[in-house]
């Protein structure tokens, strides 16, 4: 009698040991396994580079405050974080047609949805005056105003806001012989965003939705859209 407790206690000691190897091993077992495969993110790396002329020329341009649209708008990346109303902007440049560059600024209306654009030839700033010379009159820019249906500003704004979610790079691309360019940029509720791209590549997808949006915002304003072209590259 007196040996049954032990025997007990042993059934129960050998049975407890024999669970913490079997959890052990599926432990071990499911360390093993091969992972479930996870979706790559859509990431791209930025192209900008300040050692580049034009990067840097760009680049001060965007952010010089005294920039503005058409002569009244003031600068989105300055002002989008102050109440700019939902904004889409795009300036298209190719250095073998006329005018070289367009640009079209689209502006939402709060109450219909609807928007107003303005189309124009874009222009440089004038060089700077010669010592012993009077500065050039500046380039007169005819600018035309057209307005929009709402349907056709959701479709911008979808596209906008898909490029921001690509994480796509805000500048991209090498300079080549045919000059092509495009500066797009947006204030979506207080969401900045920006793209300058050069010689985009139709062929990669991030660089190829950015350019048709670039090309739906100049088309909307009544400007030509930027071929696709096959570009001839600065030898390296």
């Amino acid at each position: 009698m007196p040996d049954r407790p032990s025997l007990h206690w042993s059934r129960v000691a050998a049975l407890a040991l024999v669970l913490a190897l079997v959890v052990i091993g599926l432990l071990q077992m499911n360390g093993r396994a091969d992972p479930a495969p996870q979706p790559e993110p859509v990431l791209h790396s930025t192209r900008a580079d300040l050692g580049e002329l034009d990067d840097r020329k760009r680049l001060a341009w965007i952010a010089d405050r005294d920039r503005g649209y058409f002569g009244t708008r003031t600068s989105l990346y300055h002002s989008c974080h102050d109440g700019s109303p939902e904004t889409y902007y795009s300036n298209g440049s190719e250095a073998f047609r006329q005018p070289e560059s367009e640009e079209v600024l689209i502006e939402r209306h709060a109450t219909d949805r609807g928007a107003t654009a303005w189309q124009a030839p874009a222009w440089l700033p004038p060089p700077p005056p010669q010592p012993d010379k009077a500065a050039p009159p500046p380039r007169e820019s005819p600018v035309r105003q057209r307005e929009l249906d709402a349907a056709d500003v959701d479709a911008i704004e979808a596209e906008a806001l898909a490029l921001l979610a690509m994480n796509a790079p805000p500048i991209r691309g090498e300079m080549g012989l045919d000059g092509q360019s495009f500066v797009l940029e947006f204030c979506h509720r207080g969401r900045y965003g920006l793209f300058v791209y050069h010689n985009p590549d139709a062929g990669d997808p991030v660089e190829k939705r950015a350019l048709d949006l670039a090309n739906r915002i100049l088309v909307s304003g009544g400007a030509k859209p930027l071929d696709y072209v096959e570009h001839l590259r600065l030898p390296p």
